[in-house]
């Protein structure tokens, strides 16, 4: 592993540790106990939203939000996008 981290450190390439087994383990267990087991292991965060966050700094996008009286949801935009941009991401028909 630590080979393939140099490689990735020599590229400057992003990349994630995520230790599947881990997370397998994990996914049966209630959130309170997560962080605690989390907190054991050293592993300060979610290997799912750390992989996540890595790909959306890597592609250089961002979320925002609208909500409405039936639903809120999340759009993703490259950041830095415009407001038309944005608008365009929220209505198809622009």
């Amino acid at each position: 592993m630590a080979t393939i981290k140099a490689v990735f450190d020599d590229t400057n390439a992003a990349y994630v540790f995520v230790d599947a087994n881990t997370e397998k383990e994990l996914s049966d267990v209630g959130e309170e106990e997560k962080m605690d087991f989390r907190r054991e292991l050293g592993v300060a965060e979610d290997g799912l939203d750390a992989l996540i966050k890595k790909r959306y700094e890597t592609l250089n996008l961002i979320s925002f939000f609208t909500t409405g009286e039936d639903e809120s949801r999340a759009w993703t935009i490259v950041r830095g996008s415009t407001a038309p941009v944005a608008g365009a991401a929220i209505h198809s028909d622009f």
